[in-house]
């Protein structure tokens, strides 16, 4: 009696211990399909293509400054090197802050939206929307700059 109460003891411990284990495993598997999902999120949104650019732009600049000393195949190289494995290292490092701050469900409705075509559509009008507001703000923050500088010296005059 007593060691059967035993090998009920263990068999319950032993289940239990598979459950903790299976749910770690669990979640382990959920987290990795959400770092995924938020990787495709940053892709269809155009987040790695702008860092690809923004990695092209550096290295050209580099080149432009150093580029005959030493040599394409050195440029070359470099700009694989950080849109490969050091690009990939970066996302995943950006992954984090993203689930931070949003929900799974937040994230398939971006990807949904990004897929669309009305998606794709802002993604490709989006640098021409930039590109025009940026001159409407300029305009705009000289206009407000002017106003406060009015108001200083009226105040001074005060």
């Amino acid at each position: 009696m007593i060691k059967h109460k035993l090998i009920m003891k263990n068999l319950k411990f032993l289940v239990f211990i598979a459950l903790i284990g299976l749910t770690f495993n669990s979640f382990a598997q959920s987290e990795s399909a959400i770092d995924k999902k938020i990787a495709k999120m940053m892709e269809i949104q155009g987040t790695t293509d702008q860092m690809v650019l923004a990695i092209d732009q550096m290295i050209d600049i580099q080149k432009g400054a150093y580029g005959g000393e030493l040599g394409d195949e050195f440029w070359d190289s470099l700009k694989e090197e950080f849109t490969g494995e050091a690009l990939t290292d970066l996302v995943q490092e950006l992954v984090p802050i993203y689930k931070k701050h949003l929900l799974e469900s937040e994230i398939d409705a971006i990807i949904a939206f990004y897929s669309s075509e009305a998606g794709q559509s802002l993604l490709k009008k989006t640098p021409l929307i930039m590109q025009e507001s940026m001159s409407i703000g300029a305009a705009w923050g000289q206009k407000i700059g002017e106003n406060l500088v009015k108001k200083m010296q009226e105040k001074k005059k005060d």
